[in-house]
Parts: C-alpha cells; structure tokens; sequence
C-alpha cells in the first residue's frame, strides 16, 4: 500500500517534538505528506499541509522554494474546485520564479493557468488553447529532464483531447502514460492513467475495454491506499456509462475481469490495442 506506508511514515516523522520547528527539512516533509493526501483525493488536507508549508517557506525567506510550495498549493486549491484561488497562487509562483531567475519554471506556470481551468470544468477557457499549452509544456518538462512532471503532462493532454472529442488522438497518449508511470515505478499515479484511458476507450466505441480498465483502476486504487479524483478532466464513470452499451451478464463479467487482473496483466492489457 504505497500511498497508505507513505502517510504513516511522514506523519510520523512530523510530529516527532524534534521536527516541530519552522525548518527547511519540515517544509520539504509537508510538502511530501500534502503530495501524499492529495493523490488520496483529499484535496483539503493537503491544502492545510501545504499552506503550512508555504508560510514556513516565507518565513525562511527562500523565494524560489517559496514559488513551489505556492505552486503545490495551487494545484490543491484546483482540486477542490476553488479555481480562483488556485489561480491567484499560481501568478503569485511565477512571479516569484521569474523574479529568481527561474524562466522555464515561470513558463510551465503560465501554462498551468491557461489549463487547469479547462482539467477541471470551471468554464470558459478553450481547449485547444489547452492542448497547446500542455504540449508546450511536456516538451519542456523533457528538455529539463523532469521525467516525473512530463509523465503527468501526458496524462492531461490525454484528458484534453478526450474533452475534445478526439479519442484516436489521445488513447496512444494515454498508453504512454502508463508506460511511463510504470517504468518510474509511481503505483500511486497509475489508477488515474487507466482511468483516463477507460474513458477514452468509451469515447472510441469499446465499452468492454473501458469497463476492464475503470475496474483495474478501482482496484489498483484499493491496493496502493490512494483514491481517484473524479473532478479531473470530467472523465465520469466510465464503468455505469458503458452499462447501456452491454448486456448485464457481459458488464458484469467485465467488471469481475478487470478487478481480477494482476499488475504486470493490467499494464499488458491497458498497452495492448
């Protein structure tokens, strides 16, 4: 239970009386359990961990560190559907970056504000403008050797071409994704990647495919102690979507099929055209 060990560990090390002080090494424990919770789908708590983070960060004075403790509370403040605010943290880091010299961070942070309002449904925005950002910005994660952050751009262009009705386009990307996540050995991030993809899947026409997948999702999910954020991408479900579409004895037997398939068997599938 990778995400579950990891909450233990951190929490356990934070309130330990020695790791009480505003120090770096606290901000950066913060920052990791904040991480941790987030991918838990529980946005709120990572939001109270980051903003302790962030107020240690000013405290230390350090503005570029300052500008990425802002920047993982943006993405908190998104997840719980605070677009605003998230936006408003977000300027506030790529001000900060440019300020310290930080260019290429400054951009991937312009970028971000041109696409998270687009992840998340909060209206108006276009979508293709989006796809151009979030392109923009995965060339640039690769350049940098940021293969974490690449990784989680390609899984949001594949959200973005599924929102535009584009599922040719973004099924290779998703599969890439998951790759990806699996070779950086990141269990945590893959019952998102195979949700995407599930979701795609549908969009193409394959609701066996997409209920396999949406079911391997749910239980790797299980497994690893995480959650799926269903605010993301506006990807549904992709499992009581494709009801209509199959015969109860054949959406049952799908559902039963893709809880049932090992790690190694639920990349092969999800890889597999």
């Amino acid at each position: 239970a990778e995400v579950r060990e990891g909450i233990g560990w951190l929490e356990a090390l934070l309130a330990l009386p020695t790791a009480s002080d505003p120090t770096d090494a606290r901000a950066r424990g913060l920052d990791a359990l904040g991480g941790l919770k987030y991918w838990q789908a529980k946005p709120e708590q990572a939001w109270d961990l980051y903003e302790e983070a962030v107020a240690i960060r000013r405290q230390l004075g350090d503005e570029h560190a300052l500008a990425r403790a802002l920047l993982q509370s943006a993405w908190a403040a998104a997840a719980q559907g605070d677009v605003d605010r998230g936006i408003h943290r977000a300027r506030e880091a790529r001000d900060l970056f440019q300020r310290t010299g930080d260019t290429p961070s400054a951009d991937l942070v312009s970028d971000w504000i041109v696409v998270e309002p687009i992840m998340i449904g909060a209206g108006g925005g276009d979508p293709g403008l989006a796809v151009e950002a979030e392109t923009r910005s995965l060339d640039a994660l690769r350049s940098l050797g940021r293969a974490h952050d690449a990784t989680d751009a390609l899984g949001g262009l594949a959200m973005l071409h599924r929102m535009l009705g584009d599922p040719d386009a973004g099924i290779p990307i998703a599969r890439a994704s998951i790759a990806a996540w699996h070779e950086l050995g990141n269990l945590g991030r893959l019952p998102l990647a195979f949700k995407v993809l599930a979701a795609l899947e549908l969009q193409a026409g394959e609701p066996r495919r997409a209920v396999r997948l949406e079911a391997a999702a749910q239980r790797l999910s299980e497994d690893v102690g995480g959650d799926l954020f269903q605010i993301f991408g506006q990807l549904g479900d992709p499992i009581e979507e494709a009801r209509p579409l199959l015969g109860a004895e054949e959406h049952a037997r799908a559902v039963e099929e893709g809880r049932a398939l090992s790690l190694d068997e639920q990349i092969a599938y999800a890889l597999r055209e």
